[in-house]
This record gives structure tokens, C-alpha cells and sequence, in this order.
């Protein structure tokens, strides 16, 4: 299958602790009940696996709306849902609006991978379409 997109985030650990301390709303706003509720399997609220998971689902949210080419114009957060296979790979789940942009877009499939290093978790989404994309670049 063509390549839709390809999306990368990078985000701070420490930064995440900071805003769910500051304004603890922001969970419900950016996760999902499953998505908290992994979190909690991982540490209690605050700790620092509970924090280290929803750092990992926040930047592969936004790599996943990067390589849709959308950002979140037209989705909510919680539109993009993070989650776990039985072998531990990180995976996304799309719900409600980003469906129907998914599907406007033909993309199919969207890959994703995390990794993490002391402070930072990046994450990377490839998304795959049906067919080739319209880009702009033409063949000279």
C-alpha cells in the first residue's frame, strides 16, 4: 500500500507530570477511559510509570494526526486511542471523527513505534492509504 504520511512526535516526561499536576482536567480531556485505565495497570496516579504511559499515548496521538495530515482541526484527542497488544506494542484504535477522516482519506492502515530515552518519548506513525495520495509534486 502507498504511503499516506509519516508523523513524529517527541515529547517530555517531566512536562507531562507538570501539566496533569497543574491542571488535572487535561487527562479526560487527552485520554480515554482505557487509556487511563492502562496507565493505572502501569503505577498509581503521578507516579513515574503512570506518567512515562500517558506521555507515550500523548506523542503518539500527535504522530498519528501529523501523519494523517489533519493535526487536530477536525479531531478530538480522544478521537486517536492508544493501547497496548498482547505483546506490549503500542498501537492506535481510531474512534469517532478521525474515523471518518480515515476513511476520507483512504488511509487504511497506521503503523506506530515508541521508544524512549531518559526525559523524552518519541513516537513515529506511518500511515497507509489504498491508493496514492494527491501531493502537489508533479514529475518534471
Amino acid at each position: 500500500m502507498p504511503i499516506y504520511g509519516i508523523g513524529i512526535d517527541t515529547s517530555t516526561i517531566s512536562r507531562m507530570q507538570t501539566v496533569l499536576e497543574r491542571t488535572p482536567s487535561v487527562r479526560d480531556r487527552l485520554f480515554c477511559a482505557q487509556e487511563q485505565a492502562d496507565a493505572l495497570q502501569r503505577g498509581p496516579i503521578g507516579s513515574p510509570p503512570w506518567v512515562r504511559y500517558l506521555t507515550g499515548a500523548f506523542a503518539l496521538k500527535e504522530a498519528v494526526a501529523k501523519a494523517m495530515g489533519t493535526g487536530f482541526r477536525e479531531m478530538a484527542w480522544q478521537d486517536i486511542r492508544t493501547h497496548r497488544n498482547a505483546s506490549g506494542k503500542p498501537e492506535v484504535l481510531l474512534a469517532g471523527v478521525a474515523t471518518v477522516v480515515a476513511t476520507r482519506l483512504d488511509i487504511e492502515v497506521i503503523h506506530v513505534s515508541l521508544t524512549r530515552e531518559g526525559d523524552q518519548v518519541t513516537a513515529i506513525a506511518i500511515a497507509e492509504c489504498a491508493r496514492a495520495p494527491q501531493s502537489g509534486m508533479h514529475a518534471g
